[in-house]
């Protein structure tokens, strides 16, 4: 910083979840990268005992009282949002869950229930659901812009990119969770 080459700089939020509350209370970073995703809403909502997944204990609320900037990062789980576990022969042979569940398969397979889920409510296709939950929490702010692109502009058909904008002007999926 006294170089003047770097403005701000943060962590990964990734660990145990009494450490990186530490991190984020010595108010030495600018930014926390930090996992929320509908098979792993912890960081901005109380999950029950017993829940599958790493607990960040609504670490996103937390970062938000010290007036640190968070990134969404994990939106799809590593792939396992998808609902399939092959992966593409240019991505990672084999990904370890990233404070979801025990591993990829078990993810999967929760992501395939919510798909059935989701089929249930014709308004919202299930990404758009993912995008607009990942960006809809009050305390993630960085990167928000970035992640409703890529849920809108990666699509080609034009009624995608409606769908989702209609979406992120309804209920928040983060209201939904709660």
């Amino acid at each position: 910083r006294q170089q003047g080459k770097i403005r701000f700089f943060g962590f990964t939020a990734i660990g145990a979840t009494p450490a990186l509350r530490q991190v984020i209370d010595a108010h030495s970073m600018d930014t926390a990268q930090v996992v929320y995703n509908v098979l792993n809403p912890s960081a901005g909502n109380t999950v029950p005992e017993g829940y599958p997944g790493q607990d960040y204990g609504e670490l996103l609320r937390h970062a938000r009282a010290t007036d640190m900037g968070v990134i969404n990062i994990g939106v799809l789980a590593g792939g396992a949002l998808t609902g399939t576990e092959v992966r593409h022969p240019l991505g990672m042979p084999s990904v370890a869950p990233i404070g979801c569940g025990s591993n990829y398969a078990a993810d999967v397979r929760r992501a395939q229930a919510l798909t059935r889920s989701c089929r249930k409510d014709t308004r919202i296709a299930l990404w758009s659901w993912l995008y607009v939950f990942a960006i809809s929490h009050p305390s993630i702010g960085t990167g928000s812009g970035w992640l409703l692109y890529t849920g809108t502009a990666g699509t080609r058909r034009r009624r995608h990119q409606q769908r989702t904008a209609s979406a992120h002007s309804s209920a928040t999926p983060y209201e939904t969770a709660k």
